[in-house]
């Protein structure tokens, strides 16, 4: 049951959509959300999978491009451990203690029954993240995923969303 409930926490990754009109979707939005990381899973390295959370904020920016598309830039932060990979055997040997993650995503969304209770949503695009602000350290990412937009009042919505993201290193 307990990790049953870890993964509903996991999934449902919360953030509020500000808008600035009643009769029509308003091109611009603004968006906070909490979030979490897991580096471990993608690692087969599934011995804790809902323990080894690791939590940050993320701020961004989403443009509707009509009611089917939009393009949004969200930047986070937060904390994160890093994987250590032996360059020998190519394989996760440990994980780094927790350090400062940065990320900078732009993501092209394609939206259902947009402006309705629910929306559903699916989104890919490209990003990066940079452990410690190590910008010669930069990793390439491309993530995908789908979410829920569900409206609480015409200037505010809750979304639940998780994403999957390729590294390219």
């Amino acid at each position: 049951m307990k990790q049953l409930l870890m993964c509903l926490v996991v999934f449902l990754v919360f953030f509020e959509t500000v808008s600035y009109s009643q009769e029509s979707l308003t091109a611009n939005n603004l968006t906070v959300k909490a979030v979490w990381f897991n580096y471990h899973s993608p690692n087969n390295d599934n011995k804790k999978l809902f323990n080894d959370l690791d939590n940050g904020i993320e701020l961004g920016y989403t443009r509707n491009l009509s009611n089917l598309l939009s393009l949004s830039v969200p930047v986070r932060f937060g904390a994160a451990r890093f994987p250590i990979y032996n360059e020998s055997t190519k394989d996760v040997t440990s994980y780094t203690r927790r350090k400062i993650y940065a990320g900078l995503d732009a993501l092209l969304g394609l939206h259902f029954y947009k402006g309705k209770a629910i929306s559903p949503f699916i989104y890919a695009g490209i990003g990066a993240s940079a452990p410690s602000f190590d910008f010669d350290n930069l990793h390439g990412q491309a993530p995908f995923g789908f979410g829920l937009d569900i409206k609480l009042s015409d200037r505010m919505g809750l979304i639940a969303q998780t994403d999957y993201r390729f590294a390219f290193k």
